[in-house]
């Protein structure tokens, strides 16, 4: 399989876990807090990187820790205005403003 492939294949994957991710978050949204999907889904992705890094023995700690904190503030940021904005319109609208951000 070429490269080129392979990594449309991957990009199809993430396309379709995004999706699922806002399809649920907007569902669980109607039960709970959006405050509460964005930790459910942190959780999730924290045993699912801690297991990848775990079985490639990779380190989190990173090299510029500043630099990694700044990421982390502004991927909870924005994880927690996404989940917001989910939970008070529809999905279809949320994603499409959320893929106009090469726009900006």
């Amino acid at each position: 399989m070429s490269s080129q492939v392979k990594g449309a294949l991957i990009l199809l994957g993430a396309m379709v876990s995004f999706s699922a991710s806002s399809a649920l978050g907007k569902l669980a949204s109607d039960q709970v807090s959006f405050s509460q999907v964005v930790l459910a889904r942190g959780l999730v992705g924290l045993v699912i990187l801690g297991a990848v890094a775990w079985r490639r023995r990779i380190s989190l700690a990173g090299v510029n820790r500043r630099l990694l904190v700044l990421r982390g503030v502004c991927g909870t940021t924005a994880m927690l205005l996404y989940f917001w904005a989910l939970s008070e319109i529809p999905v279809a609208d949320t994603m499409l403003l959320n893929q106009t951000t090469p726009v900006f």
